[in-house]
This record gives C-alpha cells, structure tokens and sequence, in this order.
C-alpha cells in the first residue's frame, strides 16, 4: 500500500482562489472553445463550439449542456451569433408565470360575453323587429358567432402549448383581451390576443423551437377564419327582404380569390353586404392572425 502511495503523484493546490468570472470560463470550456474574454460588467465570452464528430459544429447542443450545468448554480447562459458566437451569462430571472389560472379563465369568460354581444347586435339589424333579449338572437349570436370565435382561439391555444410540450418547452397561454363595446373599424367583441409571458421573453434553446411554436397559432387562425368566411357566405341567403342598412364586409385577398371562384361577382357582393355572423366571425380570426404576425417589439 505503501508503494503505491509513493507512485502516486501529488496534487498542485492552487494557490489562489479563483474569481466568480474564472470559475465560469473554466466551466463553460468544458463545452466550448473560449476565443477571448470580453469582460465586465456583463460576463461575456467569444467562443466556438466544440467540433466532436464529422467536422459538424453544434452550438445549440453545447449551449443546452452548458445551461444544465449552469442552472444548479442559478445561472443561464444566452447565445448570441458573433465571430463566430457569444456568450452571454447572468442570473436565472424569476418565473415569468405569474398569472394564475383563475384569472387568466375570467379573461375568457369576459370574452365569451363580449362577443355573443357583439353577435346579437350583428344579427339584429338583419331581422326588423326583433329585441336584443329575444331567445332567438341570443341563440343565433351565441352559437353562430361567439362559440365559433371562441372556440377556434381556444384550438388554437391548446395545439400551442401541445407542441411546446413535444419540444420540450413551456410556453404562456393565451389570453384574449375582450372590448364589449360596438366599434365601427373593429366590430369583433375582442381586442387582441394576447400570451402571458409574452414569446420573445422566454429563454429558447435554438430559434427553430421559437419558430415552430409561434408560427402555430396564427396559421390555426387564419386557416380556421377563412373556413368560416366561406361557411359563412354559403349559409348567407341571396334572397331577402331588405329590412335594414346592410352590413358589408371586405374580405382579404385570399378569402376574396377562393369566394370568387365558387360565386358569381353579384352574388358575392349580396352575400358580403347580408354576410351569415359565422363570416364576421371568420374575418375577425384571420385579422387577428394576420396581426399577430407582425414583429411588434416587446
């Protein structure tokens, strides 16, 4: 045993403690090639990812590595493309999911209200005579508007939070802002659709997660909403009565392509002006679609 002792060599001590900043660069070359340190006050590096197999070089799998490390520390790491990237450290943020359930379910309920409102007040105009608390425009601005609007927000919201899960991401719910109030520009019952925490504030592991899971949500909408606008304008009858002011809509170029190729120009422009609810509510989803995908910054 003896000799054994003597054959071993023996540990060098450092004899200085190393600071937080080196402790992190030795840790993250374990995953990466550190190039340089750029310094305080944020802890920043350039670095390249390690090249194991094929001459393949695989930053994205590095990073998730790293960040697993990382987070028993209470640190994440941020990858930011440089020459060739750059690491950025700092200090996990609290739970952004901060919104309880409850409240987030009162949102919707709120918006259910608002938009069989805004429902009954669409169809009263097409039907001389009637009051707004008649069980029939109740029924029709309930089941021929709110539900379908509601209801495709909420497809919607579900096949999100399905896909994050199979990417292994947690992402906000949606949560729809209602506006109860008849609006001539925006006669919808709903304001904007909004998710809590708001995408651009997660940490993502790659951007083709961000991608993916974004992109969901406004293709449910837009290819629900024109769904609707063609159901719509086909249960919307070409002979009526005129009994009131009519209630044009003007559809999208794509609703508008698909529409003119299945009705005569006359015939639609009836149709649009007498438009079934189910239409106003199809045009809503796909401009809130359309909305959602604009880049807005945070």
């Amino acid at each position: 045993m003896s000799e054994v002792s003597r054959a071993l060599e023996p540990l060098e001590v450092q004899k200085k403690a190393w600071t937080q900043t080196q402790l992190h660069e030795q840790i993250i070359s374990r995953f990466f090639d550190v190039i340089e340190d750029l310094g305080d006050p944020i802890p920043t590096w350039l670095v390249r990812a390690k090249i194991e197999e094929e001459n393949i070089e695989d930053p994205h799998s590095a990073l998730l590595a790293l960040n697993e490390h990382l987070k028993e520390l209470g640190w994440m790491a941020k990858l930011l493309r440089d020459d060739p990237w750059k690491i950025i450290l700092s200090r996990i943020p609290p739970s952004p999911f901060i919104i309880p359930e409850s409240r987030r379910k009162l949102f919707w309920l709120a918006t259910l209200l608002s938009t069989w409102a805004m429902g009954v007040l669409w169809v009263l105009p097409q039907n001389e005579g009637s009051s707004w608390s008649d069980p029939s425009m109740l029924q029709a601005g309930l089941l021929s508007y709110a539900i379908p609007l509601v209801g495709v927000l909420a497809l919607a919201d579900k096949v999100q939070q399905n896909v994050a899960n199979k990417m292994g991401m947690r992402v906000g719910r949606i949560m729809p802002i209602p506006i109860p109030l008849p609006m001539v520009m925006w006669p919808f019952g709903i304001f904007a659709v909004a998710s809590s925490p708001k995408m651009d504030t997660l940490t993502w592991p790659d951007r083709r997660r961000l991608g993916w899971i974004s992109i969901f949500f406004p293709i449910i909408l837009l290819s629900g909403g024109l769904l609707l606008i063609i159901i719509g304008l086909w249960l919307t009858p070409v002979e009526r009565t005129i009994d009131g002011a009519p209630n044009r809509l003007s559809f999208g170029l794509l609703p508008q392509l698909i529409a003119s190729l299945i009705w005569q120009p006359e015939i639609l422009s009836l149709k649009s002006a007498w438009s079934h609810p189910l239409t106003l509510a199809g045009h809503g989803l796909m401009l809130i679609g359309w909305l959602s995908l604009l880049p807005i910054p945070s």
